[in-house]
């Protein structure tokens, strides 16, 4: 029997670097959880939000950091500074900041470069992302239980703002109307709420069908919708659990291989000779 807290928690911390929609390699989940993922098309796709699960340090939505490289060089993995562990990248980043600072990624002069940019640079920060359980409530029997991974960027760097941190401020929106009787309270209530929740939609379109410019809109549900698991499957029933215990965090080891295939060998040996 899933149980969920019914403690309120803060919103996640929404800073990080623009993501990227290409397609890439993914070791993101433990694998009982790989294949889980949410797929959007190009329509409006309606979601249920599991509540914060029973046991878990994290809310209904989960910050993590996650490493990616858009040309796959690597494949995106969660970063082991999310859970206080030690990150190989880091290391490495510290590195080249000692050593080697113009092959680091620059589009201007900066700490990296003092003098001539480089966009082909390595780049080393890894970018937030929230992880929530979703149910869809459009996918056929024994495929409704989903995780959706999505960016926290906020914006405020210029761009786009992440699909997961418009899920967060759409979902805890809150009435401005001067003179309003509700001003200052939430429109949308706890829109995970097991009785009293609401379904998000998310909406996803892309310029004359290129998903290299693939875009989001939220909206919160207007009625509230009690939470039915019924459509679940046993097995995917089993599967819910702390969002933390989905993700798969790698091993130094795994996290060298990965570095090495970013910067070749020649390169790693100088950093972990």
């Amino acid at each position: 029997m899933i149980e969920f807290q019914n403690t309120p928690v803060s919103a996640p911390n929404a800073s990080a670097a623009p993501q990227s929609e290409t397609k890439f390699r993914d070791d993101t989940y433990s694998k009982p959880y790989q294949g889980l993922q949410v797929k959007f098309q190009q329509k409006l796709t309606w979601l249920r939000a599991l509540p914060a699960i029973k046991g878990s340090k994290y809310g209904w939505i989960m910050k993590f950091k996650r490493f990616h490289d858009n040309e796959n060089r690597f494949p995106s993995f969660v970063d082991p500074s999310t859970f206080g562990q030690a990150s190989v990248f880091e290391r490495a980043r510290q590195w080249f900041l000692q050593n080697d600072k113009a092959a680091l990624y620059s589009v201007k002069p900066s700490a990296y470069n003092d003098n001539t940019p480089n966009p082909n640079g390595f780049r080393f920060y890894s970018q937030d992302r929230g992880l929530m359980w979703v149910i869809n409530a459009e996918e056929e029997e024994g495929k409704r239980l989903r995780l959706l991974n999505a960016s926290l960027y906020d914006g405020e760097r210029g761009g786009t703002q992440g699909l997961g941190s418009q899920i967060w401020s759409k979902a805890n929106e809150v009435d401005n109307e001067p003179g309003s009787p509700t001003a200052g309270q939430s429109i949308h209530g706890d829109i995970t709420s097991p009785t009293e929740g609401r379904l998000i939609g998310i909406e996803k379109s892309s310029a004359a069908g290129a998903d290299q410019f693939v875009s989001y809109a939220v909206k919160i549900g207007k009625a509230t919708t009690e939470l039915d698991m019924a459509p679940l499957t046993e097995e995917e029933v089993a599967k819910v659990c702390p969002l933390e215990e989905a993700l798969h965090i790698p091993s130094e080891e795994e996290q060298k291989e990965y570095l090495k295939a970013y910067i070749g060998e020649e390169k790693f040996k100088l950093i972990f000779p």
